[in-house]
């Protein structure tokens, strides 16, 4: 990843999809995760891929700027933003 990747917000794996034993009947969320700590966002996967609910497609930024570039380009169903990002909004 660049610094200019970094700049603008963006991760060096983007997307990932995160899912339990494929079933029909799960409903798919989209998932925006903004945060700039690898480790958080592996155990955020982590969690989800727990769960028994649901299959999640997350996409995965490093900063605000392209949080809101996605927010504005696309729809989530939820949006976890890491409120410590040191990179301000």
């Amino acid at each position: 990843m660049t610094a200019h990747d970094r700049q603008a917000g963006r991760s060096a794996r983007p997307v990932a999809a995160v899912s339990t034993q494929a079933h029909p009947a799960r409903p798919t969320l989209d998932i925006l995760l903004v945060c700039n700590d690898v480790g958080e966002h592996e155990r955020v996967l982590s969690l989800l891929g727990r769960s028994r609910r649901a299959t999640y497609r997350v996409e995965w930024l490093s900063g605000y700027g392209g949080a809101l570039k996605a927010i504005g380009e696309r729809r989530h169903d939820v949006i976890l933003i890491d409120v410590r990002l040191d990179n301000g909004l």
